[in-house]
């Protein structure tokens, strides 16, 4: 079997993947050649729609965190996605708190919450009620926001079938 390099090229959100041709490259009459470009069509459309869901999670996260100010860190104050909590009874954002502290230890300062500057310990305890929390409000907006994707598809779909309807008539 020759060996088969493939290069993925990300296309813009307008330009279709169907013109693309695969082939293996032993030879352009190749029998492996149709199955190939099944297979990688087929991943192709798996790649795409994992972005698109990355897209719309990433635009859930924002919207969140721009209505529920609980949820952001008071640190670096964004939204959450691995929330922990100090004893100073505060939650932060775990790479926001660890650069903290880095922080404090290259100045040679005693360790201490960025909210009250008190003492606290290092030890970080993962806020799981909080994170759970988060992520429903998430997923959530999430389905708000496909629901009011579809709907605004399906109002243009609905008016352009009216202008076609209108452009035939006259």
């Amino acid at each position: 079997m020759p060996e088969i390099s493939l290069r993925l090229v990300s296309l813009p959100s307008n330009q279709e993947s169907s013109s693309s041709t695969f082939t293996c490259g032993c030879s352009p009459a190749c029998p492996d050649s149709p199955a190939l470009e099944r297979d990688l069509r087929a991943a192709l459309a798996r790649v795409e729609l994992a972005q698109e869901r990355h897209r719309e999670r990433l635009e859930a996260e924002e919207a969140v965190g721009s209505e529920v100010t609980d949820f952001c860190c008071p640190v670096g104050l964004q939204l959450m996605r691995e929330p922990v909590m100090l004893d100073d009874g505060r939650s932060y954002e775990k790479a926001e708190i660890d650069k903290w502290f880095q922080q404090q230890a290259r100045e040679g300062k005693p360790f201490s919450s960025p909210m009250t500057r008190a003492p606290v310990s290092t030890k970080l305890v993962v806020n799981l009620n909080l994170k759970n929390a988060i992520d429903a409000a998430v997923e959530a907006k999430q389905a708000e926001l496909r629901k009011l994707k579809n709907a605004i598809d399906t109002a243009v779909k609905v008016k352009q079938a009216q202008l076609r309807k209108r452009k035939r008539d006259d």
